[in-house]
């Protein structure tokens, strides 16, 4: 366990050269770690950039804001298989970030239309069980399928079927 004085200076070092960073360093994982190694870093991570845990100190706090936004990014980016596969070849010609375009590539600026994502099986699996749960009335079994598909992966299907989902709740009171 970390003393507050050794989490202060990794804090400031990431702060510091976090434009320096890829994301396998912002999350300090090896280009072949696992999606469950990379959810693991981050959820260290988020233990010491979270901003909530810095409410005391307002300029420490949007210093954490900054950090851990870049942090989401990267995870957001290392457990979707087909942004990770994008930032490797963009990491391979010296980017240490993927850019806005590659970021959203299949997205459909006219309708807002996103292309689809493959999500990692487990995640899928979890977001059929939310999708069947929805279509019985089971909205219940649905939150919490979509719930633990979303500590899976990230997806905009998601969100489209959270909102089904408090659709269906709401009707139900």
């Amino acid at each position: 366990m970390q003393s507050e004085s050794e989490r202060r200076a990794q804090f400031d070092l990431v702060r510091e050269q976090l434009d320096d960073l890829d994301y396998y360093a912002v999350l300090g994982v090896a280009m072949s770690a696992s999606v469950e190694q990379i959810r693991d870093a981050f959820h260290e991570f988020a233990l010491l950039f979270h901003p909530d845990r810095y409410v005391d100190d307002e300029a420490t706090q949007r210093q954490a804001l900054h950090v851990f936004k870049r942090g989401s990014e990267a995870y957001r980016v290392l457990t979707n298989a087909v942004l990770r596969a994008r930032f490797d070849q963009a990491r391979a010609r010296g980017a240490l970030r993927l850019s806005a375009d590659e970021m959203f590539a299949g997205v459909d600026s006219s309708s807002g239309a996103v292309a689809e994502i493959p999500l990692p099986a487990v995640a899928q699996a979890l977001f059929d069980k939310a999708t069947q749960a929805l279509e019985r009335g089971d909205v219940n079994n649905a939150k919490m399928h979509l719930m633990l598909a979303r500590a899976k992966a990230s997806s905009p299907r998601f969100d489209v079927l959270q909102s089904r989902i408090d659709e269906a709740a709401a009707r139900k009171r």
